[in-house]
């Protein structure tokens, strides 16, 4: 064997060796990224289970839950679902804090009525429900979905998730003069300390 010929089987060699560790590299990397989105799934899917069981245990203990299904906490739980794959802003949310709002607003009660006639488990005027296209304000699916729909639109304006539930609890025009003045009040503060 001639010298020329062992230096290119020699080289033939490295090239294979250098492209099977390559080739090797390349399956780990991708490996690796599927293994860290499907771990990011689970992760979802694990917070919306969280989620789902604070609301039933929040259900509960308000003994509204008089057997195993529980219409309530369904249409609140299905309204939070379609609220996410139709408003994809509102993710900046988790459902664990879309939750805490919601017991926040009405206690998970589907008639709560506030002084100011905000109506059901979102706590939505008549105005905002009509503005949300909100079907029936008193269903809790539609006020929950209308709700959600009103705060990505709050998100959408105010860049913030803290400025978008000021607003959504004392209003655009009352949260927008507050700015103007520098100061947000300490009654908003406390809104929001037990949400996020």
């Amino acid at each position: 064997m001639t010298l020329e010929l062992k230096h290119l089987l020699y080289l033939l060699l490295g090239l294979f060796i250098l492209t099977n560790t390559i080739t090797g590299l390349t399956v780990s990397y991708w490996d690796m990224k599927k293994q860290l989105e499907t771990e990011k799934e689970l992760a979802i899917k694990t917070e919306q289970l969280n989620s789902i069981n604070e609301l039933m245990q929040e259900i509960d203990k308000m003994k509204l839950k008089k057997n195993k299904y529980n219409p309530t906490a369904y249409h609140i739980s299905s309204a939070i679902h379609d609220a996410y794959q139709e408003y994809p802003i509102l993710t900046a949310y988790t459902h664990t804090e879309i939750i805490r709002l919601i017991k926040k607003e009405s206690g998970f009660d589907a008639d709560a009525v506030s002084v100011k006639g905000a109506v059901s488990i979102m706590q939505l005027m008549p105005a905002t429900a009509k503005a949300m296209k909100v079907k029936n304000i008193y269903h809790p699916y539609d006020n929950t979905k209308g709700g959600l729909k009103y705060l990505a639109y709050l998100l959408h304006k105010y860049k913030n998730k803290r400025l978008a539930l000021y607003a959504y609890y004392t209003g655009e025009g009352n949260l927008n003069w507050h700015i103007r003045q520098g100061r947000i009040p300490d009654y908003l503060h406390d809104y929001v300390r037990g949400i996020i």
